[in-house]
Parts: structure tokens; C-alpha cells; sequence
């Protein structure tokens, strides 16, 4: 429950930096109208805040999940899945530019196109 209060501590403060510090900087001021360009950042930024507070003041229990039951999808060889494939978790290559594999490690399962997705894990996961 430490950890749920810590990252509802974070989203509680990135909230507030995007209303206070960033979006004041970075967004342009008009007078005119009643939507504004800062209204939709605000009405998110908001929410942020009011999501973390009830994250914090009501932390879920503790969240178990093993490497071995997550899937990392990812297009790069060595940033995404030597580093997936060195924690245990479970990939899938996106090679969309037919790159050969130059790993010595096993190549894990690949895809060409995000439409063949669902497909492939439900074919992997069935």
C-alpha cells in the first residue's frame, strides 16, 4: 500500500506542477470565448489531482504481479527485448522494417503490423 500512496503522492504533484508552473508558461492567453485553450489542460490537470487523492486516501491492496505474466512488446533488439528477455518477461518484436535478428539470444515472436496483433496474442495466450 506504500507504493500505491507514493505514486498517488506523484500524480497529486504532477497535477499541481501542470496547473501552476506549466501550463501558465506554455499556453497562449485569449479573452475572448468560453473555451479556452487552457480549459481542456485544466479540466486533466483536475482530474490528475482528484485521481491521486482518491488514490490516496483509498490505496488498493497489494498489486502481485510476476514478470513470467507480463508481455513487452517493443521494436528495438536490445532496448526493448534483451531487457525484457533478461528479467523474464515474455516479447513480442515489432520489426516493421524486416531487420534481421543479430542477438544471440532467442528471437522472440514477430510482427509486421499492430492490426496482427490481437491476433498473435490470442494465439499465444489460448
Amino acid at each position: 500500500m506504500l507504493v500505491n500512496r507514493l505514486s498517488a503522492s506523484f500524480v497529486i504533484l504532477f497535477g499541481l506542477s501542470l496547473v501552476y508552473f506549466i501550463f501558465p508558461i506554455e499556453i497562449e492567453k485569449l479573452d475572448y470565448g468560453w473555451v479556452r485553450p487552457q480549459t481542456l489542460p485544466n479540466i486533466c490537470s483536475f482530474l490528475l489531482i482528484i485521481f491521486g487523492l482518491v488514490q490516496l486516501v483509498f490505496p488498493r491492496g497489494k498489486v502481485d504481479i510476476q514478470f513470467n505474466q507480463m508481455l513487452h512488446i517493443g521494436d528495438h533488439q536490445i532496448n526493448d527485448i534483451l531487457g525484457a528477455y533478461n528479467l523474464g518477461i515474455d516479447t513480442l518484436w515489432f520489426n516493421n522494417n524486416d531487420e534481421k535478428w543479430s542477438q544471440d539470444f532467442p528471437k522472440p515472436d514477430e510482427f509486421k503490423s499492430w492490426d496482427r496483433l490481437p491476433k498473435i496474442i490470442e494465439n499465444k495466450y489460448e
